[in-house]
């Protein structure tokens, strides 16, 4: 699932801008039992502590909805972060979905504590519009980007993703081979 892992002491959450469309999570703090999350509840880490989030039991049709209605998290203490596992067990706990809906994760990693995302998992091979668009916009402090294996880009699905990302010295490798029309 995916995991945000603390280096330092913080505080983490996964709120919301705007009105984005409902969505249910469950998470887990290290390898405690899954539990409801509710949307905006902070949850307090220690050096080393992680914790997990997934979709709730019937799955997330969408996520975010807009850029100005979508999901994000936020972190606060003297701490950082780090982005591991896969993304998709936001929409889908099981994994077996292989595309991104519109607008998913627009934003959503949008913290200047995040500082590694090499371990995080963007797995879909079907992109749709504006999916992931400035995901990691204004992340500062992020050195080390997630994989894009994606070969088919739909309309801005990376559009802005590492906007004044200033302290990522290498851009990930994009593969894709069929381009949209922009």
């Amino acid at each position: 699932p995916f995991t945000i892992t603390s280096t330092g002491s913080t505080s983490v959450s996964i709120g919301t801008t705007g009105s984005p469309a409902d969505i249910t999570l469950e998470y887990r703090k290290g390898t405690d039992s899954w539990d409801a999350y509710t949307i905006g509840a902070a949850v307090a880490l220690l050096n080393g502590d992680y914790i997990q989030f997934r979709a709730g039991e019937g799955g997330n049709e969408s996520f975010s909805t807009s850029e100005f209605a979508y999901y994000n998290i936020n972190v606060s203490g003297e701490g950082t972060v780090n982005l591991s596992g896969n993304i998709m067990s936001l929409l889908d706990r099981s994994l077996l979905k292989d595309s991104v809906p519109s607008y998913a994760f627009c934003r959503f990693c949008n913290s200047e504590k995040i500082v590694d995302a090499s371990n995080l998992k963007l797995p879909a091979t079907a992109l749709a519009n504006n999916c992931y668009c400035a995901m990691f916009c204004n992340c500062t402090s992020l050195t080390t980007a997630p994989e894009l294996p994606a070969t088919t880009l739909a309309e801005f699905c990376y559009s802005d993703m590492f906007k004044r990302c200033t302290s990522l010295t290498t851009a990930p490798e994009l593969p894709a081979t069929t381009l949209a029309n922009c």
